[in-house]
């Protein structure tokens, strides 16, 4: 009799440990694919080739969210990169990307005056 009580007591106790396994399977399903996979990419002061190399380098990724940090400083796009809306001096935006700067008063993107972009 008390190898059948062990028994179903060594079963209860494993099907208790395959619930909280599903569950925490779960949670890193839902929570691990973002961080995992998402990139940051942080761009020196003006350095226009490296944010336009980022946004490249983001859209690589598709569906994970990335982010482009830019130091303070002016970021003057001077040469079109695209033409899906006209001449641009950016890449086209094709996956969900985040561009945080150091406020809109230090951190500025600017078009060249010239006829160019």
């Amino acid at each position: 009799m008390n190898d059948v009580r062990s028994q179903k007591y060594i079963d209860w106790l494993s099907s208790k440990n395959k619930i909280l396994n599903i569950c925490i399977y779960i949670v890193f399903i839902l929570v691990v694919p973002y961080s995992a996979n998402s990139a940051v990419f942080n761009i020196s002061s003006g350095d226009v080739a490296g944010l336009n190399d980022a946004i490249n380098s983001a859209n690589d990724t598709e569906d994970e969210p990335d982010t482009i940090n830019l130091e303070a400083g002016t970021y003057t796009l001077t040469t079109p990169d695209n033409f899906t809306f006209g001449g641009t001096g950016f890449p086209s935006i094709i996956s969900p990307i985040t561009i945080i700067g150091a406020g809109s008063a230090s951190t500025i993107i600017e078009r060249d005056s010239g006829p160019s972009v």
